[in-house]
């Protein structure tokens, strides 16, 4: 069974995202925010995948995509890996680009996948009620006064479309593991 004080409350850390919003540098938040992903990958192959395969798959010379191709394959959702490859992909112009700027069309983009994501790969026809799931997300999961954070609007943006691609994530996560036994909710 996963303990309570488990890996999985970093990606759903409010405060963890709150920090990053009020951070105006769109290079470090975006760099933060695709690490914040990598690291549920890590945790998602870690909880469902047997154990004596942990030192291939979870090695950290695995680059993101062979990650995404791993999980994949242990059940996570395409809709799910989209969403996070495109900010993969936003971590690597960065990278990779020395005069890299981000674009509207890029956010637009990133913010569309995660839109994206149908309710069926969130809750995973399991213990979730999916009505309830549906409520939480229409009511706009973002951060509280996160306006009032940031002066740059790419930064307020990238965060908040992170932080429900995140929660999607965990979501999905949560109704997995108690689907393959290894959380109990009741």
């Amino acid at each position: 069974m996963i303990p309570l004080n488990h890996d999985f409350k970093v990606f759903v850390d409010n405060k963890r995202y709150e920090r990053l919003i009020k951070n105006n540098d769109v290079l470090s938040v975006v760099l933060n925010l695709a690490l914040i992903m990598e690291n549920f990958t890590n945790v998602y192959i870690k909880e469902v995948s047997h154990e004596e395969y942990h030192d291939l798959f979870l090695d950290k010379k695995q680059k993101q995509h062979f990650k995404l191709n791993v999980a994949k394959t242990l059940g996570l959702p395409e809709s799910i890996i989209i969403a996070i490859n495109r900010l993969s992909g936003l971590r690597n112009s960065f990278a990779h680009k020395l005069d890299y700027c981000l674009t509207e069309k890029a956010i637009s983009e990133f913010e569309s996948d995660v839109g994206k994501i149908p309710l069926e790969d969130v809750t995973n026809d399991g213990p979730l009620n999916a009505k309830e799931v549906a409520s939480y997300f229409d009511s706009g999961s973002k951060l509280l006064g996160s306006e009032n954070y940031s002066i740059n609007p790419d930064v307020i943006r990238l965060v908040n479309a992170t932080y429900l691609l995140a929660l999607k994530s965990a979501f999905f996560t949560v109704s997995e593991l108690h689907r393959r036994g290894k959380l109990s909710l009741g």
